[in-house]
């Protein structure tokens, strides 16, 4: 017997960009326009989209339908508004389904659910609603919000009595990360199409040659665009249409190792939009670690180096979940 829509529950919060620092002022999901949840005020968030935001959530039960959000945006001394319909009809099926994880050790683990509602936020008024699971993570909206204006009275209770332009500043100068700052300073303008570049998918595989290495026999993926998902060794080998890498964990059990790949996004995009421009479309793409742990994507004989990707191995009983 399925569930009934009232029996999903979840919980839900907000994050924003690695580097933008953001703040909710208002929001909330809701279905047919019956409040299901607010989203969490939790002050500055900065953690970064593939993580599951604030240990302060707020819960919810049912299929939202819909979602309202109103957040600043430090970096940019700005405030966006988002209104917009979510796909219930998706929503529902994957909180339907269950999937099961495997331990660090290959061991199946009992099957689960969607549980979390995570609403990410970027700069240009970027944002995408994901499901989570332990290590699942899947897009089920893509939105662009609009640019809006928020009184900092009305923001919170202006002990500073700063007016709109002091407010923004004093707020830039206290939260904005240094690294941050440091871009401004050389770069105009925010990097808005990053997060946009990031969900652009490719059809890729990887073919592992580490030195000594045994079959691999699972894969945990936090890819660019946000999105997560631990591979078994049953789909390891074949091509699959996938968002760009970001950080791979290639599980080698039998050697009882991990070796944690990290990609480095700009490289990635720059590479793989060389390859995407000649024939676009989902072109075989090859992406080789050959025996020293050194990564290439090749296509048709071509071979583009991937040159700053860092490289980790552990042991499995020191892998961790993310």
């Amino acid at each position: 017997m399925e569930p009934s829509a009232e029996q999903y529950r979840w919980v839900n919060a907000v994050v924003a960009a690695k580097g933008y620092p953001a703040e909710v002022h208002s929001g909330y999901l809701a279905r047919d326009k019956t409040l299901l949840a607010v989203l969490p005020k939790t002050g500055v968030i900065n953690d970064g989209w593939h993580t599951p935001g604030t240990s302060l959530l707020s819960s919810g039960i049912g299929v939202p339908s819909e979602l309202f959000i109103t957040w600043l945006s430090y970096a940019e001394k700005k405030f966006w508004r988002l209104e917009t319909p979510l796909d219930a009809g998706l929503i529902e099926q994957l909180f339907k389904n269950k999937f099961a994880n495997l331990s660090p050790t290959n061991d199946p683990l009992p099957a689960e659910s969607y549980n979390r509602i995570v609403i990410a936020v970027a700069p240009g008024g970027i944002v995408s609603v994901f499901l989570r699971g332990t290590l699942r993570c899947i897009e089920v909206g893509h939105f662009q919000a609009v640019e809006t204006f928020v009184a900092a009275n009305d923001f919170y209770d202006n002990p500073f009595r700063d007016n709109q332009e002091q407010f923004f500043n004093r707020w830039y100068d206290h939260v904005v990360p240094f690294e941050t700052k440091e871009y401004l300073k050389t770069n105009c303008l925010l990097p808005y199409t990053h997060w946009s570049l990031f969900r652009k998918k490719y059809n890729y595989r990887f073919i592992l040659q580490f030195y000594k290495m045994d079959n691999e026999t699972q894969r945990h993926c936090l890819y660019l665009n946000g999105e997560e998902e631990q591979i078994p060794g049953s789909g390891l080998n074949g091509y699959a249409v996938r968002p760009l890498p970001w950080k791979i964990d290639f599980a080698f059990t039998k050697m009882k190792r991990w070796v944690d790949a990290e990609f480095d996004p700009s490289e990635l995009l720059e590479v793989f939009h060389e390859i995407d421009k000649g024939r676009p479309g989902y072109m075989p793409i090859d992406v080789v670690g050959d025996h020293h742990m050194k990564f290439s994507a090749h296509y048709e004989g071509q071979v583009f180096p991937l040159t700053r990707v860092k490289i980790g191995l552990w042991l499995i009983n020191r892998f961790k979940m993310h």
